[in-house]
């Protein structure tokens, strides 16, 4: 009789298991469908937004800053320009975080492995080379949100100009037909969390080396 209660009672645990995951399943399942559907709206509208040849040239354009061989020169020369006598200590102290940001970044793309507004969504226009593989998050909208951060720490004064710059950026990779929503504002939280932490860290260390 013990067994008997014993394998009673299991059944009905394991049968409650698989119930609750069941309808785990359930509501994730349609969590991940609505948010794709949302992810693709957006995408949609703000890719279709205008027709205007001024406007894509203009984002087309300003999705290059978030390149690395044009945000790195870039940043390296305000940095110059705004205090020659710290440059070197402050464009290594920024390539660093650069290169981990763009490392987490390659992880996280690997990970995901997800792929392209492009192989969603057929009409798309896209105004960049054409990408399918690999879209989160976004690495050019890490990039220019690291450097916002890093700049706007540096120059305070211009800090509302660098998150400007960053944010219609990281519009453009949406309006040019590469990235979700999604991917960049992953990209962003991920740029501008790395970017205060190594500065909170290093500063901590700073602090606890002259106690």
């Amino acid at each position: 009789m013990k067994i008997i209660r014993r394998i009673i009672v299991f059944l009905i645990f394991f049968g409650f298991f698989l119930t609750s995951a069941a309808f785990g399943q359930s509501r994730w399942e349609k969590f991940k469908s609505e948010f794709n559907n949302f992810d693709d709206r957006a995408v949609i509208y703000i890719n279709h937004s205008t027709n205007s040849d001024i406007c894509d040239g203009f984002m087309i354009f300003m999705t290059m800053l978030g390149d690395g061989r044009v945000i790195i020169p870039m940043v390296g020369l305000i940095l110059y320009f705004h205090d020659k006598k710290n440059f070197k200590y402050n464009f290594t102290y920024f390539m660093t975080i650069l290169i981990i940001g763009g490392l987490v970044i390659q992880i996280l793309k690997y990970i995901f492995n997800r792929p392209r507004p492009l192989q969603r969504i057929h009409d798309i226009k896209l105004l960049s080379p054409e990408m399918r593989e690999h879209g989160f998050p976004s690495g050019h909208t890490q990039a220019i949100f690291t450097s916002a951060v890093f700049l706007s720490k540096t120059i305070k004064k211009r800090a509302w100009i660098f998150f400007a710059v960053a944010m219609v950026v990281g519009i453009s990779r949406i309006y040019v037909g590469v990235h979700y929503l999604s991917d960049v504002i992953a990209g962003a939280i991920i740029g501008i969390i790395l970017t205060e932490s190594y500065f909170w860290f290093f500063k901590f260390e700073k602090n606890t080396g002259n106690t």
